[in-house]
């Protein structure tokens, strides 16, 4: 995590505990006075609404305007995870239990690639229901997973 992140998080993350929301990813892309800071934010439970990013939105723009940390311009964007974002860490897979998932993994060096239900997300491994067994997999051998939709 470079300084200007760690910064914004500072920054953003009393707002969105205040407004009972998790932030799931923090993004910042482009060049010195051409910065897109992309913010993902979600319920605990999902299903966050385009109102409330508008919203949060406006809260953050006040708070960075106060704080004064981005030198030059920028462009806020606030927006959910969706559907088609990979999941990349175990807070990823526990909001995900119960959805079908495809799990990209290392085991003994070999990539492979199971399609299952995410049973559990602990902080060590993610376990995957298959057809006929249960996969454990340690978290620090998944590369990605990604939500499969039912159509």
């Amino acid at each position: 995590m470079d300084y200007l992140e760690e910064q914004l998080r500072e920054l953003l993350l009393p707002v969105i505990k205040e407004e009972g929301v998790e932030l799931i990813d923090l993004e910042i892309r482009g060049h010195a006075n051409r910065l897109v800071i992309r913010v993902f934010v979600d319920y605990p439970s999902g299903g966050i609404t385009i109102d409330k990013c508008v919203e949060l939105s406006r809260l953050f723009l006040d708070r960075l305007d106060v704080e004064d940390v981005i030198s030059g311009n920028y462009r806020l964007e606030v927006s959910s995870p969706g559907v088609d974002r990979p999941l990349k860490t175990i807070f990823d897979f526990s909001r995900n239990i119960g959805k079908k998932v495809r799990v990209i993994y290392f085991d003994d060096e070999v990539e492979k690639v199971i399609e299952g239900t995410i049973l559990k997300a602990q902080q060590e491994e993610v376990q995957i229901k298959m057809a006929q067994e249960i996969k454990k997999i340690p978290v620090e051998k998944i590369r990605s997973g990604k939500i499969l939709l039912p159509w």
